[in-house]
């Protein structure tokens, strides 16, 4: 879903509800809250404050967002203001609700009392998984791979901040091009972690 209501004002409570507990930093003089649930808590180097900075001033963030190679969810919030958003596999679910007077994020499904989504049951008994943004509850849609969102001056959009419309080629990848991707996987790895130990699960070689 894709909502960009420049020319319309909307006035929302804002209500967020996770296991994470929260920080707080301050900006042109106004407080925020923020959580950012992350992978390689210990070994990342990314400057948080100054990525909340820049997304609180809408300050190129998207661009500063699909960078990011982590697995994450992020949320900042103010009595006014409102940001959410997960990575690019939606490592950490985040789970949303927008009514008429409230915007709602959670991170847990099963803490709610909701109706059932029936459609969505259907799903998961025969594939595993619910499509789009569906959830388990009426209520509540899941923020899909790379979206966002945002709530300021009481202004609220829905987007994304990398296009996960995948196209593919007809022409099968060269054994140059996997080597180069490992490489590259390997070269990451050496640089986040050093001389520390690591486990890299691996397949049985039956797929």
């Amino acid at each position: 879903m894709i909502i960009n209501q420049d020319s319309l004002h909307l006035k929302f409570d804002i209500e967020v509800k996770t296991s994470e507990k929260n920080d707080e930093t301050t900006i042109n003089g106004n407080k925020y809250k923020y959580i950012f649930k992350q992978s390689d808590q210990n070994f990342s180097k990314l400057n948080k404050k100054n990525l909340i900075k820049k997304i609180v001033l809408e300050d190129n963030f998207r661009n500063n967002l699909e960078k990011l190679d982590l697995n994450f969810y992020l949320i900042i919030w103010s009595k006014n203001f409102l940001f959410c958003t997960v990575d690019h596999i939606s490592s950490f679910q985040l789970l949303y609700k927008i009514t008429d007077k409230k915007i709602v994020i959670k991170d847990n499904l099963s803490e709610l009392n909701f109706v059932s989504n029936q459609f969505a049951r259907k799903t998961i008994i025969n594939s595993g998984y619910t499509l789009g943004a569906q959830t388990l509850s009426n209520s509540y849609k899941t923020l899909m791979p790379c979206e966002y969102i945002i709530y300021n001056n009481n202004k609220i959009e829905i987007d994304f901040y990398y296009n996960i419309n995948f196209s593919y080629s007809k022409n099968l990848a060269s054994e140059s091009q996997f080597e180069k991707v490992i490489e590259k996987l390997f070269i990451r790895l050496k640089k986040n972690y050093g001389e520390n130990n690591i486990i890299v699960p691996i397949s049985s070689v039956l797929d």
